[in-house]
């Protein structure tokens, strides 16, 4: 699991915690206020029915989670690796470091046309980039046939 700053920063944007309906246990947080803030917890399930909303609190997806998040269910690992290595080779000066930065940077890019910009989501990209990522995808689903 990301316990680094990068990834709370990524993680804090309306398209990830809106996403987030309901804590589970083993749900992964942080939070942003008080004397643990930058901690993370594992949120148990016992005896509370969601981490206090005073603490500002974070949820952080795990790898599994945004797979599921994109796909729903990861039946056909082959070709979601593809399209995910594919993105990444487009976009490897991103200079992401866990799996977990890569498949959330992927999530957003995928469904909400976002990409990180080392500080924040931004919501535009240039054609030739578009262009550039969605030949890649392209190329990845024809070789897949």
């Amino acid at each position: 699991m990301d316990k680094t700053v990068l990834y709370f920063e990524m993680s804090n944007c309306p398209e990830i915690q809106n996403h987030h309906k309901k804590w589970e246990e083993g749900d992964y947080y942080t939070v942003q206020k008080g004397g643990a803030a930058g901690m993370v917890f594992v949120y148990s399930g016992e005896g509370e029915d969601e981490p206090p909303k005073m603490y500002d609190p974070i949820w952080l997806p795990t790898q599994d989670r945004i797979q599921e998040m994109l796909f729903g269910t990861f039946d056909n690992p082959i070709y979601h690796t593809e399209l995910f290595a594919t993105f990444h080779k487009t976009w490897r000066w991103l200079d992401l470091m866990t799996m977990e930065q890569l498949w959330l940077t992927f999530y957003m890019y995928q469904k909400h046309g976002k990409i990180w910009t080392g500080k924040e989501w931004a919501d535009k990209m240039t054609d030739k980039e578009k262009a550039k990522v969605m030949d890649g995808v392209k190329a990845i689903k024809e070789a897949l046939k």
